[in-house]
C-alpha cells in the first residue's frame, strides 16, 4: 500500500467517525497498526478522570516542533501537536465541528493529522484538567485530553528498558514507518505482534524494521490467528496492578507525592522520569509517511 493509499483511508476514517459522532454515538477510532496491551475501557476511564468528566475525547501526546531556517528561531512551527491514531470522542456538537474542520482540508496530497495540527485552537484545543476543558468548550472547542506518548523522548523508537507494560501504554502504535511490512516487523520488535505465521522478519533489532517478508495477514491460512507464543512472550496479560494504563500518570506529572518541591525530580509510573512536573521531550525534526 502506497502513501496515497494511507492517506485516502485515513480521510475515510474521519468521515466515518463524523457521521457516527452526528448518529449521537461515542467513537472509540483506531488506526490498523495499533496493537492493544491491556483493557481499553479501564484506560478510557482515567483519561476522562483527569478532568471530572470535562474533556470531550483523548489523543495521543506527539509534540513535534520544527525552524524552517536553522538560523531563525522566529520560524520555529509545530509538525504534530497529537497522534490522530487512537482518538475517543463524545458525541456532541463540538466533536462534529473538529471532524468536519478538518475535511476542509481533504486530498490525496493531505494527511489528517497534520491538519488537526492545523485546525489546533480553531477547532479543538488540547487540555490538562477540568479548568481548562471547560475553558475550551465555552469557546466551542471540542476540548481533548492528551494521554501520554507511547514511548519516552521519541514516538518513533521505544526508550531504553521498554516494557509492554509500563504505565504509559496501552497500545503500540507502528509510526514512523511506511509499509505493511515495516509496520508488522516493528510491532514484533516491540513485542506487540500477536497474529502468528511468518513474515515482517520476525524479532530482531530496531534496525530489522525494513524485512523483506510479505506480512503475516495476507496469508489467508494465518489470518487472524492468534499467536499465544507472542503473548506469553511480551508479558502479558500485564499483572493485575498494571492493568490500568495511565494509572496515577497525572500524579506523577503534577508532583503529587512524589516528596519533593517544584522543580524536583520525581519517578513517574513505568520508570520514566520527571523533572519540574513536566516530561523533557526529545524534539526531533522528522518525516512521516502513513502515521
Amino acid at each position: 500500500m502506497d502513501a496515497r493509499s494511507y492517506k485516502n483511508i485515513g480521510w475515510a476514517k474521519v468521515k466515518l467517525t463524523r457521521d457516527v459522532l452526528k448518529l449521537g454515538y461515542n467513537v472509540h477510532l483506531s488506526d490498523l497498526d495499533i496493537s492493544y496491551l491491556k483493557p481499553i475501557h479501564l484506560a478510557r476511564k482515567e483519561v476522562f478522570s483527569w478532568s471530572r468528566g470535562a474533556a470531550d475525547g483523548s489523543m495521543m501526546q506527539e509534540e513535534w516542533v520544527h525552524q524552517d531556517d536553522p538560523d531563525k528561531p522566529a520560524t520555529r512551527r509545530p509538525i504534530y501537536i497529537a497522534n490522530t491514531g487512537v482518538v475517543f470522542l463524545r458525541a456532541n456538537s463540538r466533536t462534529v465541528g473538529f471532524m468536519e474542520s478538518l475535511l476542509k482540508y481533504e486530498g490525496a496530497d493531505t494527511q489528517d493529522q497534520y491538519v488537526a495540527t492545523l485546525v489546533a485552537y480553531a477547532s479543538w484545543a488540547p487540555c490538562v484538567d477540568e479548568a481548562s476543558c471547560l475553558a475550551a468548550r465555552k469557546r466551542g472547542l471540542a476540548a481533548v485530553q492528551l494521554h501520554p506518548a507511547q514511548f519516552a523522548g521519541s514516538n518513533c523508537l521505544p526508550e531504553q528498558g521498554y516494557s509492554p507494560c509500563a504505565t504509559r501504554r496501552l497500545y503500540v502504535h507502528a509510526v514512523c514507518r511506511v509499509t505493511s511490512v515495516t509496520k508488522e516487523a516493528f510491532l514484533r520488535y516491540t513485542k506487540a505482534m500477536f497474529i502468528g505465521g511468518g513474515g515482517g522478519g520476525g524479532g530482531g533489532s530496531a534496525a530489522s524494521v525494513d524485512a523483506s517478508q510479505a506480512p503475516a495477514w495476507l496469508d489467508p491460512l494465518v489470518l487472524g490467528q492468534q499467536d499465544n507464543a507472542a503473548i506469553a512472550a511480551s508479558g502479558l496479560p500485564c499483572p493485575p496492578s498494571q492493568q490500568r494504563a495511565w494509572s496515577g500518570w497525572m500524579d506523577a506529572v503534577n508532583g503529587v507525592g512524589g516528596g519533593g518541591g517544584a522543580g524536583a525530580a520525581t519517578k513517574a509510573p513505568g520508570g520514566e522520569d520527571k523533572a519540574g512536573a513536566k516530561e523533557k521531550k526529545v524534539v526531533r525534526h522528522r518525516k512521516l509517511v502513513g502515521s
